[in-house]
């Protein structure tokens, strides 16, 4: 009976130990992304503060080859069209391509975190005009938070510090269940913290 106890207790400290382990570091990699992403949950929660977006609006001209060559087969063409487009923007993936095949017009859509741009090309007059919008560094971050138009890599990153969050919260939780003093007042401040946005959401929140 004795040794099974042993036995239980050994267990048991082992995994409070491996516990720890995992709060500690978690805490460690998530510290800068936590406070980013508390930083601008705030932000997100004020509009007001992201400012104005500004624009701007160039022209290019269409390379003489490139033209003949979309003169001559203008939907074959198109992807040469693109290549072209996106090495002038350093961007990569339209959302959208809008055709105009016979007036041989072409639109690249290219949303962007906080911003865009827009590239319209004239075949026919060999004009290319690049419109951009851009929004400050406030805009950014919250797009940045949302994962805005910011590819499948950032994606990627909330999903991780998503996952290493839950990590971090249910350790500390399980460690708490080792010590026994403050077993009970630990457990009402976490109701008190499951409750309370529940409590506020049911009483101030409108819905339909």
């Amino acid at each position: 009976m004795t040794r099974k106890l042993r036995s239980k207790g050994q267990r048991a400290r082992h995994w409070f130990s491996l516990l720890r382990v995992i709060h500690i570091y978690s805490s460690m990699a998530l510290l800068a992304l936590l406070l980013f992403f508390s930083l601008t949950g705030l932000t997100l929660n004020h509009p007001e503060w992201s400012g104005k977006q500004t624009s701007q609006s160039k022209h290019l001209v269409l390379p003489e080859e490139l033209s003949k060559r979309l003169e001559q087969d203008f939907t074959a063409n198109l992807g040469l069209l693109q290549s072209f487009v996106e090495t002038a923007t350093n961007l990569s993936q339209p959302r959208a391509m809008d055709v105009d095949a016979e007036a041989q017009i072409v639109g690249f859509d290219f949303p962007l975190p906080a911003g865009f741009v827009y590239v319209e090309v004239d075949v026919a007059q060999r004009l290319v005009l690049m419109e951009s919008g851009a929004g400050g560094l406030i805009a950014l971050l919250n797009d940045l938070h949302k994962g805005r138009h910011t590819g499948e890599v950032w994606k990627w990153l909330i999903d991780v510090v998503a996952v290493a969050t839950l990590l971090f919260a249910v350790s500390g939780l399980l460690i708490m269940l080792q010590n026994a003093k403050y077993r009970v007042r630990g457990f009402s401040w976490s109701l008190a913290g499951l409750l309370s946005p529940v409590l506020l959401y049911l009483a101030f929140v409108p819905a339909s």
